[in-house]
């Protein structure tokens, strides 16, 4: 669809087109149960299994939004279908709509200073993380593009640049607020007794925008190891 109505209709098809799917299943399964002999199953329809498994709340959703009324809508939608929605990501405007959005319970993951690259996004405003945390919102910052994934430390070094916020909350949004929005914070996001042994070692504060990760550790095994590498760079380059 070309239109945001367009797209809203694909949607609410889809769903209630998955809502029947799954309707006819559980009807099916309920007659097999109580010993019924001349069943034949449902027709298989692997798009419709898998809204199916999303409606049965077997698979989340992360949620590409922007703007402030898509964020709202797609809310009162999954609310409508009870749908487990953990995360708007990229969000734009979510300072916006920062209460609105806490009330949801829904996390926010997206960027710092990236905005004006198309229509959508240009509202978006560095320091709107300041009214979302105050709002109560879990802020998580992410990306999903590989390159800058590998950066998100320096993101969240931005946030601290633009909010008057403390350090170890602008911290909790690369540690253990992801961990929240995934539902995994008692296995991963904080060094805790009986967590994963998953650490980044920094050779300054990781917010300091020349600091660099000289050691990465995961569930307690050397994966990266600054000093080693660089060393087996040089051999390869004489």
């Amino acid at each position: 669809p070309s239109t945001r109505m367009g797209t809203a209709y694909v949607l609410r098809k889809a769903f209630l087109e998955a809502k029947e799917y799954k309707e006819r299943w559980d009807r099916y399964e309920k007659e097999k149960k109580a010993g019924r002999k001349d069943l034949k199953p449902p027709r298989k329809d692997l798009k419709l299994e898998t809204l199916k498994m999303v409606l049965e709340k077997k698979m989340a959703i992360d949620c590409h939004v922007y703007r402030a009324d898509e964020i709202v809508w797609i809310l009162n939608f999954c609310r409508e279908f009870d749908l487990d929605l953990k995360q708007l990501s990229h969000c734009v405007d979510g300072y916006k709509v920062a209460d609105v959005i806490a009330d949801s319970g829904v996390s926010y993951g997206g960027w710092v200073d990236w905005w004006g690259f198309k229509e959508e996004a240009y509202d978006g405003c560095p320091y709107g993380f300041k009214i979302m945390h105050e709002a109560g919102v879990n802020i998580v910052i992410n990306s999903d593009s590989a390159d800058e994934g590998r950066y998100l430390y320096l993101n969240a070094a931005k946030v601290l640049k633009y909010n008057d916020l403390p350090e170890e909350e602008v911290l909790k949004m690369i540690t253990i607020n992801p961990a929240r929005a995934l539902d995994l914070e008692d296995q991963i996001g904080s060094l805790e007794v009986g967590k994963d042994g998953d650490i980044a070692v920094f050779d300054k504060h990781p917010l300091d925008s020349t600091t660099k990760c000289i050691l990465t550790i995961i569930e307690g095994k050397v994966y990266f190891d600054y000093q080693k590498h660089s060393q087996a760079a040089q051999e390869v380059s004489k």
